[in-house]
């Protein structure tokens, strides 16, 4: 099944929700009383090394505006031929919604794949761009019908695809051969493939990030998750030189702070690596052990291989304010349309724990 959207000019644009204790209170994001479940950044971070980095970075001068030493290392570490195909951004959403912006008109049609990050969303009804969505049901584990998928690109012919891989909140994940495969098929189209949570993925490994770019593709890889720096709001698009120029040009000069360019020049240190990789078992340990603990509740689970897990609930946002009492929080997906659920990202041992004895007592009221 296939849906549509078109945003008028005169629309009211509707609230924006995402995790994280800011957006949620008026609580501080430092408030170390609050365990907060709801964002996808790892637990254990930043790292000593990223800290170093962002407390001795120099923000008495401008930075450079075309981020040249920025791009130079990234291209070393990603699969492209110049630093002339990484644009750098205010973090990934930043990046969305130049490409929504720049890359279509008016009379383009979109297409994304639904529960997801809903930037891409938001963008295209600010811009009033018709989308149409493909919906993931709950029912068949959140998995899509490829042939629906083929059928609306056949049909639809969109100059814009947008593919959360793998997705948020479902953990959904497409295999680069099946993403090339799309591509491919329908080259006429721009296949936006938003990487964001492809370092936390159960099986990662190091030569996925390296993949060869489809002359169709723009690659978002987002920096917050993984490095724990959500704050700092770094993210990266590669894509061919020919559409950094068009997506640069809509772009003011220093949309990258010194923070930021601290930050990108750290992630791919071996220092910065290793932890990483420790952070990424640990967080499977937690996981894995979460998993069980949440099973035991009667509610039914779904886990992929992302770490984030959801949870049916019932009433999403009640249960949330309900934990919140406890100055727990947690992910309601209602504004994924997902009213019966919530995201849970795992924490440490002691924290899951407390979690799991709180959401007990909530589902049982």
């Amino acid at each position: 099944m296939s849906l549509s959207f078109f945003a008028k000019t005169e629309a009211i644009h509707p609230k924006r929700e995402h995790g994280g204790i800011a957006q949620f209170t008026h609580a501080k994001a430092t408030d170390e009383a609050v365990l907060d479940f709801s964002v996808n950044v790892n637990p254990y971070g930043p790292s000593p090394l990223m800290r170093r980095r962002l407390a001795t970075c120099v923000y008495d001068q401008y930075p450079d505006p075309d981020l040249r030493a920025v791009r130079e290392y990234l291209s070393k570490h990603l699969p492209v031929s110049s630093p002339e195909q990484i644009l750098v951004g205010n973090g990934a959403a930043e990046l969305i919604w130049n490409v929504v912006g720049s890359l279509t008109e008016a009379s383009d049609e979109l297409v994304c794949i639904e529960p997801t990050f809903s930037e891409f969303r938001h963008a295209a009804q600010a811009h009033c761009r018709v989308v149409h969505e493909i919906r993931a049901s709950e029912t068949r584990q959140f998995k899509i019908k490829e042939e629906r998928l083929l059928e609306l690109l056949s049909k639809k012919k969109p100059k814009l695809v947008y593919l959360c891989n793998p997705n948020s909140p479902t953990g959904l994940y497409f295999s680069r051969n099946k993403l090339q495969q799309w591509m491919r098929q329908f080259p006429e189209s721009y296949f936006l493939v938003d990487q964001a949570f492809l370092r936390l993925h159960r099986n990662y490994q190091s030569d996925w990030q390296n993949e060869p770019l489809e002359t169709n593709e723009i690659r978002l890889i987002s920096y917050t998750k993984d490095h724990a720096i959500p704050g700092v709001r770094l993210g990266a698009l590669l894509t061919s030189e020919m559409l950094i120029e068009r997506l640069k040009a809509r772009l003011p000069s220093w949309n990258v702070n010194a923070f930021a360019i601290a930050a990108a020049l750290t992630v791919f240190e071996p220092e910065e690596m290793d932890f990483i990789e420790r952070s990424h078992r640990r967080i499977w340990e937690n996981h894995d052990s979460l998993l069980r603990s949440l099973q035991t509740l009667g509610r039914r689970v779904h886990h992929s291989d992302c770490p984030f897990l959801l949870l049916e609930a019932g009433d999403a946002d009640q249960i949330q304010q309900l934990l919140w009492q406890q100055r727990i929080l947690l992910r309601s997906c209602r504004s994924y349309g997902l009213e019966r659920w919530v995201r849970i990202f795992p924490r440490h041992q002691k924290d899951n724990e407390r979690l799991v004895t709180a959401l007990n007592v909530a589902l049982n009221k």
